[in-house]
C-alpha cells in the first residue's frame, strides 16, 4: 500500500505540471494499437497461424483434446462446433473492442473472456504455450479503467493501471531470468550440463529442431561450432531479463530495457525459434513507447 500510495503522489505531479493529458492521449493510443494487435492475432487464427495448427486442424482434432478449466465447457458440446464458436467469437470480440473499447467495460470484459478461451484452446493438446499470457493478463488490467475518463482522476486511473501493466511485464522477466541464473547453479551443482557449457545453445537448438521439424536461421551454425561465445550471450539474456525490473521505478529505463528484451527476442527467434513476434509487440507497446519515459522516477526515494 506503500508503494501504492508513493505512486500516486508522484503521478498527481503530472497533474501540477499539466502534461497528464498528454501522457493519457499517448496511453489512450497505446491501447488502441494493444487492441489492433489482438485482433491480428483473432484474424490469424481463422486464417493462417505460425504458432498453431490452422482452424481446420484443430476442429479436426478432437481425440487429442485435453481440456484446462477455461474450456472444460467444451465437452458438454460437439467439439468442432466449439472451435468454431471460440474463434468466430475471439474475432468478434476483437473488432468489437478494437472500436469500443473506450465505451463500455462489458466489451473489455468480453475481449478478455474471448482471448482466455483461446488460449485454453490452443494450450489444451498437452503442452500449455505461453506467447499470449502477457496478452491475456494485459486484458485482466484493462478491464478496471473507466469509460471515457471526463475528471482529472480518471486520467489518473488510466496512468496507474498503464503503469502496473509495465510492472507486471518486468516482474514476469525478473521471475524468468533469476530462475534461469539459479538454474545454472543447480544445474552444476548436480553435474548437469548448464548455460557454461559451450553446447548448452546447441543443445535448446537441437530439442527445438526436433519437436517442430523447422530450423532457425542460425541453427546449423551453431550446432556446428559450441562456443563459449554463446555461454556469454545466454548468461547476458539472463541478466538482461532479471535486472529488467529495475525500470519499474526508473522511467527513464523504459525504452532502453524494452529495446533490450526485443533484442532478445528477436535473438531467441533467430536461434533457438520460439515464437514470440507477439511478445514483442506487447513490450513495444508498454516499454519502448512508454509514455513516463522522460520522467525521472516513479517513486521518490525516502529522505
Amino acid at each position: 500500500m506503500k508503494v501504492i500510495g508513493l505512486l500516486d503522489q508522484k503521478i498527481e505531479k503530472l497533474f501540477r505540471d499539466g502534461s497528464v493529458s498528454e501522457r493519457y492521449s499517448r496511453v489512450r493510443l497505446l491501447l488502441h494499437f494493444f487492441y489492433f494487435v489482438q485482433f491480428t492475432v483473432a484474424y490469424q487464427a481463422l486464417s493462417f497461424n505460425a504458432q498453431m495448427p490452422n482452424w481446420i486442424t484443430l476442429a479436426e482434432s478432437g481425440e487429442m483434446f485435453m481440456p484446462l478449466w477455461p474450456v472444460q465447457w467444451m465437452t458438454w458440446f460437439d467439439y468442432a462446433l466449439s472451435v468454431k464458436v471460440i474463434l468466430i467469437g475471439f474475432l468478434c470480440s476483437s473488432i468489437l473492442s478494437l472500436l469500443f473499447w473506450q465505451r463500455a467495460r462489458w466489451i473489455r470484459i468480453l475481449s478478455l473472456v474471448a482471448i482466455l478461451n483461446y488460449l485454453a484452446l490452443i494450450s489444451s493438446f498437452g503442452k500449455i504455450d505461453h506467447y499470449l499470457h502477457l496478452m491475456t493478463v494485459t486484458n485482466i488490467f484493462l478491464v478496471f479503467l473507466p469509460n471515457r475518463p471526463k475528471s482529472e482522476a480518471n486520467l489518473f486511473a488510466y496512468l496507474r493501471i498503464f503503469w502496473f501493466i509495465q510492472f507486471f511485464i518486468l516482474m514476469t522477466y525478473f521471475v524468468s531470468g533469476f530462475f534461469k541464473l539459479f538454474g545454472i547453479f543447480d544445474q552444476v551443482f548436480r553435474g548437469q550440463i548448464s548455460a557454461l557449457s559451450p553446447t548448452s545453445l546447441g543443445q535448446n537448438v537441437a530439442k527445438t529442431e526436433f519437436y517442430t521439424s523447422k530450423s532457425t536461421f542460425f541453427a546449423d551454425f551453431i550446432l556446428s561450432n559450441p562456443n563459449y561465445l554463446f555461454s556469454i550471450l545466454l548468461i547476458l539474456g539472463y541478466f538482461i531479463e532479471t535486472f529488467a525490473i529495475l525500470a519499474a521505478f526508473k522511467p527513464r529505463l523504459h525504452r532502453i530495457t524494452g529495446l533490450l528484451l526485443i533484442l532478445l527476442h528477436t535473438g531467441i527467434l533467430l536461434s533457438v525459434g520460439p515464437d514470440f513476434y507477439y511478445q514483442i509487440l506487447v513490450v513495444g507497446i508498454f516499454l519502448l513507447f512508454s509514455p513516463f519515459a522522460k520522467q525521472d522516477e516513479i517513486v521518490p526515494d525516502n529522505k
